[in-house]
């Protein structure tokens, strides 16, 4: 998962990652993830925090969903650099009410730090 360029770049440069987790029981089209991100982007302005994330998905085919037990879909992780758990609320509120506005049911799966030793 923190396999991406981007990712490993902030690992090089901050002390740790902050990584929120969702399930969405839909497959999400790239405009409803951009969605999602403008939402959260448009939260962390209006409480003046920095808006840097990457949002990293995978699907959930049917066989992946049946070796974890849960459903098919989509996981999203909205990665920060640095230290962010301080905004749990704030990120898995804004996910989770943007998922009910498109109709999507989706889970808060929780928060991760990923340190650069690790």
């Amino acid at each position: 998962m923190y396999t991406e360029e981007l990712v490993q770049e902030w690992l090089q440069v901050y002390d740790n990652l902050t990584s929120f987790s969702f399930m969405a029981y839909f497959s999400l089209k790239d405009e409803e993830i951009h969605l999602l991100s403008k939402g959260l982007v448009a939260r962390l302005m209006l409480i003046n925090e920095d808006h840097k994330f990457a949002v990293i998905h995978d699907e959930v085919n049917e066989e992946t969903a049946r070796a974890l037990s849960t459903y098919q879909g989509m996981s999203l992780s909205f990665i920060f650099p640095g230290k962010a758990s301080d905004h749990e609320e704030l990120v898995s509120t804004t996910i989770l009410e943007g998922l009910d506005f498109l109709r999507i049911k989706g889970d808060y799966l929780g928060v991760t730090e990923v340190f650069d030793y690790v």
